[in-house]
């Protein structure tokens, strides 16, 4: 298929040409980064959920209680107390050892669950950061593209630049197309700044209510005032991160209304016609044709 900006009935410079080219290339690489970032976000999240409900609430843990209460009314020396013994071990390997100690996927880097809601909250604060700049870089681009979409005079050429980039945008398009999707989307945008938080909530339970051994004592009393004063730093510096992350957050998602007022702004330009908000409706001029 020809090129419709090369066409004879649209003559234009190869610098104009070569301008609409950079533009929608530059589009290319601001999409795929952002793409790239949440797909990020999305890993970090996963990996972060995953290991707080496998440290904390895992299965293995209550096998273990009932193993421990198990051990206290068998004979040790018994076979059937070397058995209930012997199992005990094992899951205290798997909930201490195994389940304690978590390894980031592709980077190889290990890292206590103890030590999470730390790490969470610089990750995903990181991954913020990235996401929002991604974001302003592709908020720029669109904006030039859409400026040159209503300065070109061929309708052949607003075409041709409006469907070069907006059907690129894989998470948001220019209007939601669901109530489902878009809460499962947005529960995972908003990720860096939940997550912190679960991981902070689920601290303060640990600290302050008793174990599922039985045991009355909390961790909060056992503690010297040296780790309580570096369990309260823990708790403020996360705390912090999490609040810049919320921002963060909000300032991406108007990042992807003002992008997404662009591009309706743009299909005007172009004169492209509005297909509706249902993905799975057939357009009346497809219905006509088929």
């Amino acid at each position: 298929m020809a090129d419709p900006l090369m066409s004879e009935s649209n003559p234009l410079t190869d610098y104009k040409h070569l301008k609409y080219d950079s533009l929608l290339q530059a589009w290319r690489e601001a999409g795929s980064s952002a793409r790239f970032a949440f797909l990020m976000i999305n890993i970090a999240v996963l990996v972060i959920v995953t290991s707080q409900v496998s440290a904390y609430f895992p299965w293995a843990r209550t096998t273990l209680a009932r193993l421990s209460a198990a051990s206290r009314e068998v004979k040790p020396d018994s076979p059937e107390g070397r058995e209930v013994d012997s199992r005990r071990q094992l899951y205290e390997a798997i909930v201490y050892r195994e389940l304690g100690v978590n390894t980031v996927p592709i980077l190889g880097l290990k890292y206590s669950v103890d030590d999470l809601q730390v790490l969470a909250a610089v990750g995903l604060g990181f991954l913020a950061v990235w996401y929002y700049l991604a974001l302003c870089r592709v908020n720029r681009v669109v904006r030039h593209l859409c400026a040159a979409i209503g300065s070109e005079p061929d309708p052949d050429a607003k075409q041709y630049l409006y469907h070069g980039f907006a059907h690129g945008f894989l998470l948001f398009p220019a209007r939601y197309t669901g109530l489902l999707p878009t809460i499962t989307t947005l529960v995972v945008v908003w990720g860096p700044a939940w997550v912190p938080f679960v991981c902070i909530a689920i601290d303060v339970y640990s600290l302050f209510l008793p174990h599922l051994s039985g045991s009355q004592t909390t961790l909060w009393e056992a503690l010297a005032w040296g780790e309580r004063a570096e369990v309260l730093v823990r708790f403020g510096f996360s705390t912090g991160v999490m609040a810049c992350s919320f921002f963060l957050v909000r300032a991406c998602l108007r990042l992807v209304g003002a992008t997404r007022q662009l591009l309706e702004v743009a299909r005007k330009d172009a004169r492209i016609p509005d297909l509706g908000d249902d993905p799975l409706e057939v357009p009346k001029s497809a219905t006509a044709t088929g």
